[in-house]
């Protein structure tokens, strides 16, 4: 046998591991760890005694930040504004300016500590505003609360009917809800808001016209659920990628 450290030192047989790697069996209590030729020799400790075993040392090539922010970048999603109709716009302008009264209130009563008071009715009348006009756009996009449980498990003759059903059924609602609207404004008339000097009118027409806009949006979604020959409560995975 040889003198020395490391693989210099005696060796007595090979042996195989049960990860399949041979290695020499040197006198137990040496070197736990030593380097050779790119090599790492470990001294593994195991039952039936302890023997080295060699592997191959791990390369890694050196990124450069501008490589690992370049596998961030992602292409643009299109944006495709047709699928967005008039009443959409005016609901974003309503929300945006009930924003800002929410925001002047805010600021006024706790930095100049002196509120305007007519930023809250303002801004509750926005909020009216943007409820029903945001709910034209529900009934056009089909994305009000639904129940399909019963469409899940009957046949596709008797769902269809169901679903028909339910289509008029909602014509007839926001047709009545349309006429007592139009009622309720004739009981109203003439009001005025309590800290601006303008008309409730402005409000009452707000709403009818949401009305007027849904039963008109319900009028073209029946239709279109009749052409196709499913709605989305027979098919709800159909209306998953829409607007």
């Amino acid at each position: 046998p040889h003198k020395g450290e490391g693989l210099t030192q005696p060796i007595r047989r090979v042996r195989v591991g049960q990860d399949g790697a041979a290695g020499f069996l040197p006198p137990c209590g040496g070197d736990g760890r030593q380097a050779r030729g790119g090599f790492i020799i470990r001294v593994a400790h195991q039952q039936m005694g302890c023997y080295l075993m060699s592997t191959h040392t791990e390369i890694h090539t050196q990124v450069t930040p501008e490589e690992i922010a370049h596998t961030f970048d992602e292409a643009p999603a299109e944006v495709d504004l047709k699928v967005y109709a008039f009443e959409d716009w005016i609901t974003l302008g309503l929300f945006w300016l009930m924003t800002g009264c929410v925001f002047l209130q805010f600021f006024t009563r706790y930095v100049l500590n002196d509120s305007y008071a007519w930023t809250e009715e303002i801004a509750v009348n926005c909020l009216i505003g943007v409820v029903f006009l945001g709910s034209v756009m529900c009934v056009r996009m089909s994305r009000h609360i639904q129940v399909d449980v019963l469409y899940h498990y009957l046949p596709a003759h008797v769902t269809r009917v169901m679903a028909t059903i339910v289509d008029i059924i909602r014509i007839g609602f926001f047709a009545y809800g349309s006429w007592l609207m139009w009622r309720y404004m004739e009981v109203v008339a003439g009001e005025e808001m309590v800290t601006v000097d303008l008309p409730r009118d402005i409000i009452f027409y707000s709403v009818l016209a949401a009305f007027v806009l849904m039963l008109f949006r319900s009028i073209q979604v029946f239709i279109a659920n009749m052409r196709r020959g499913y709605s989305v409560l027979e098919r709800p995975e159909a209306f998953q990628s829409e607007g």
